[in-house]
């Protein structure tokens, strides 16, 4: 009697690739701990968030990372939201931070964080 010999092949699933417009989220974040702005960045149409939750002007500052800056000022009503439609370059690595203006002393800013468009 042979003996048959099987062969099985595994096949594991290959790694999750970024596609065109699928990049890196930012989430939710403070411009520090009193919370009196936030932002987030959504990579899908390259769009910040950018809320103030304070009387004070508020603003986003993003750019490709390496790159030169941008700022986009807000002044809205207490706890409303302003849609920064921006355009990057998909797979282009992204910087953002959000800050609170303060007369007479430094600005009250988030570190930069880091998305990919």
């Amino acid at each position: 009697m042979l003996a048959a010999i099987a062969s099985v092949l595994v096949l594991a699933p290959a790694p999750a690739q970024a596609g065109a417009g699928q990049g890196t989220d930012i989430d939710w974040f403070w411009n520090s701990g009193d919370h009196d702005a936030k932002a987030r960045f959504r990579s899908v149409g390259e769009h910040i968030d950018l809320c103030k939750h304070n009387v004070a002007q508020v603003y986003a500052e993003y750019g490709i990372a390496g790159g030169s800056l941008t700022k986009t000022y807000y002044d809205g009503a207490l706890d409303t939201c302003k849609d920064i439609d921006w355009s990057a370059t998909d797979g282009q690595s992204i910087r953002v931070r959000v800050c609170e203006v303060k007369t007479g002393i430094p600005n009250d800013c988030s570190d930069f964080k880091y998305g990919t468009a």
